[in-house]
């Protein structure tokens, strides 16, 4: 049994070249659920699905943003999942899965935090309110607005109410909060990010953690947004050891194309540089190291389409 999901605040969806670039991250990860929020959607929202995830079989649910404020789209593979709605909010979405080949049944509540604390407040009650619906194993993911200790947001030293209220909602809901692998971070302001919180996070319950013998959370580098995607994998252990065993056989036998080896080690590299300046901040040469290996993964994704057309007119 393995469970994959993304978590993401992309800051808009309305461009198409960014839902280009999103789309190919998206191929790149490999997850069977994305919940992308921030997207500042209205109005028909299926019709962009396939320019999100190239994926002829996705399921979404969405709750559409407010003026240029808001929006959150869940995506799951119909081939894995079965999802419904169980409730809609005004700052988060909550809905049952299914899975179609495993005895599992779970719930998915996804945040998009107003900036308010007074508002911040309200997401709580609405969490509160959503649990008593799902009675199983429940996730929780998305942007809170709202770090839970003072390590986790440069230049702060000392707890505030909002961290407090956030920790009390955190212990009444009986959630577990995973280490974060790949960073402290998840968000990021400034060139040399100055400032820097992390208020983007997955967290589940007991019952989920009994469900898996390994569980990671995780922060890919940072690209399109100017917040990280957080990555929870999950795990029972034979099947880990299984889908190990069968992707050694397939690279033994692959030779195909290498663009997504080029792709893997630009992200390997972009995620050392996060990590280094979170550090210490970066010097102009390295900064500029940095965006040069931004600009050559858009390079990469454009010339892997223009390959991709060129390959379909052929047949």
């Amino acid at each position: 049994m393995r469970v994959k999901l993304v978590s993401w605040n992309v800051r808009g969806l309305n461009e198409e070249n960014k839902r280009g670039l999103v789309r190919n991250l998206v191929s790149q990860w490999g997850a069977n659920i994305y919940v992308l929020v921030e997207t500042k959607l209205t109005g028909n929202v299926s019709s962009l699905l396939h320019t999100i995830w190239n994926n002829k079989w996705v399921g979404e649910l969405h709750l559409e943003a407010v003026g240029n404020s808001g929006g959150i789209l869940i995506l799951w593979d119909i081939r894995v999942w079965e999802g419904e709605l169980v409730e809609s909010g005004e700052q988060c979405i909550s809905c049952k899965l299914t899975s179609q080949n495993q005895n599992l049944t779970w719930y998915l509540a996804t945040v998009y935090a107003k900036c308010k604390r007074m508002e911040i407040r309200d997401l709580w009650c609405e969490l509160g309110a959503m649990r008593s619906l799902c009675e199983g194993p429940w996730v929780v993911c998305g942007d809170f607005n709202v770090v839970r200790y003072p390590s986790e947001r440069t230049n702060c030293s000392s707890i505030n109410v909002a961290m407090l209220e956030f920790f009390d909602c955190i212990d009444e809901l009986e959630l577990i909060d995973p280490h974060l692998f790949g960073g402290s971070f998840t968000w990021r302001r400034g060139e040399n990010h100055t400032t820097a919180s992390r208020i983007d996070r997955i967290m589940y319950s007991a019952q989920w953690e009994k469900l898996f013998t390994l569980i990671r959370q995780s922060t890919p580098p940072k690209l399109v947004s100017d917040h990280n995607p957080v990555l929870l994998t999950c795990f029972v252990l034979a099947e880990k050891l299984k889908l190990l065993k069968r992707k050694l056989k397939e690279w033994s036998k692959n030779n195909r194309s290498n663009w997504k080896q080029q792709k893997e080690e630009i992200l390997d590299k972009l995620s050392k540089w996060e990590i280094l300046q979170e550090q210490r901040p970066l010097t102009n040469d390295e900064l500029m190291q940095k965006t040069n290996l931004a600009m050559s993964f858009e390079e990469v994704v454009k010339n892997e389409e223009i390959r991709w057309r060129q390959r379909s007119r052929i047949q």
